[in-house]
């Protein structure tokens, strides 16, 4: 059995105080599993995995923050500056207008003809 030179709570002290899995393995010179395992032993609620420094999270929306993304859908606005609003992907934003009865927009279909003759005239 591995043991550690600090107890499952000053673990999870370090952890609540920003520390990630990854930094606490190499620490302690131990696999990220066995910091998990000792993390919950100590009922640390845990971040998702992944987030790293820097890196971009995106989250679930709240059932009060929904009406206001549809309301910005509805006026269409760009689905990537809804979505980086909400921190949210845009293919979020569309399932989310798709699930309250919005239907899709697409944009504008324009022959080859009709274009050539738009830069003719102009």
């Amino acid at each position: 059995m591995i043991t550690l030179p600090v107890t499952n709570e000053q673990l999870r002290a370090e952890y609540e105080a920003g520390a990630f899995v990854w930094q606490l393995a190499n620490k302690y010179e131990v696999s990220n599993t066995w910091i998990n395992i000792r993390l919950a032993r100590a009922g640390t609620d845990m971040r998702p995995a992944g987030n790293r420094p820097g890196e971009v999270r995106y989250r679930k929306l709240s059932e009060a923050e929904i009406p206001a993304l549809l309301a910005r859908f509805d006026v269409r606005e760009k689905l990537q500056s809804i979505a980086d609003d909400f921190r949210v992907t845009k293919e979020r934003v569309r399932q989310i207008a798709r699930n309250h009865g919005r239907s899709m927009r697409r944009a504008p279909r324009t022959c080859h003809a009709c274009v050539s003759a738009n830069l003719a005239a102009a």
